[in-house]
């Protein structure tokens, strides 16, 4: 993709792809073909790790900081949208959760 579009400073959060993620797909594979869930699910979380750096630091980086080109979060009212429905989201899970006990 970089080298078709020539966005070469996306690397600066492209490498969650490329480090968590490699290591994620590694223990996934390795503990499904040896049968160990344990190794299955944390390739899985490492993964999901990945994909989470990925989407977060893509978000700052072009949206916040516009890395490639103009920012598309501070442009528009899209960044009072995501701010408010990231509260949303916090409170939600706050109440479905509740208090664990210690």
């Amino acid at each position: 993709v970089q080298n078709a579009t020539g966005l070469w400073a996306t690397w600066a959060y492209a490498w969650a792809l490329v480090g968590p993620g490699g290591s994620g797909v590694g223990l996934f594979l390795y503990g499904l073909f040896r049968g160990q869930p344990d190794l299955v699910s944390a390739g899985a979380r490492t993964i999901g790790v990945a994909l989470a750096l990925f989407a977060g630091f893509g978000l700052f980086f072009e949206g916040v900081i516009g890395l490639s080109g103009e920012p598309f979060l501070l442009n528009s009212q899209l960044a009072s949208i995501a701010l408010i429905a990231a509260g949303v989201i916090l409170v939600v899970l706050s109440l479905v959760r509740g208090r664990r006990a210690a």
